[in-house]
């Protein structure tokens, strides 16, 4: 479901994700965050400079960015994904999901590399007319919200 934002707003001609079996993760980015969270976890960290400085020095590479609130960064995509597009069915199944900027909110799903694709349509119909790409453009550009900070988590709380 939240695949499609990615298509609507991209310059290139086809996104493909790629998506690893648990257990099998050969990407370097989540290897790098799985040394970043081994490391930080070993740390006492009681601040928010803690936790920097952690995460600086779990290895030479890492470098903290901050993303102020209120930053375009961060928008909420939920609610106006879930208005344009339904859910993609049995997505646990694949491993690589494909869209092609001619063909707005058709997902070509592969359970691995070499094999056959299959087409799914996640636009959402009303009287038998499918979501026109008008009005997605018009709804992502218009109608996202900032996304609000999470919770505050009770069991970290002195």
């Amino acid at each position: 479901q939240h695949l499609s934002p990615a298509k609507t707003t991209f310059v290139e001609t086809r996104a493909d994700y790629k998506f690893f079996v648990k257990g099998h993760t050969k990407n370097a980015c989540d290897c790098g965050f799985g040394h970043i969270r081994k490391h930080v976890s070993r740390q006492d960290c009681w601040t928010t400079d803690h936790i920097i400085s952690a995460v600086n020095n779990s290895a030479t590479s890492n470098t903290t960015v901050h993303i102020s609130r209120g930053n375009v960064f961060f928008k909420s995509f939920k609610p106006v994904v879930t208005e344009l597009y339904k859910n993609l069915t049995s997505v646990q199944q694949y491993q690589v999901l494909s869209m092609v900027k001619d063909q707005p909110g058709v997902v070509l799903c592969r359970k691995g590399p070499g094999n056959e694709a299959t087409r799914q349509d996640l636009r959402r119909s009303v009287d038998g007319v499918a979501t026109e790409d008008i009005k997605v453009d018009r709804t992502f550009t218009h109608f996202l919200e900032d996304l609000s900070p999470p919770p505050l988590n009770s069991e970290n709380q002195c």
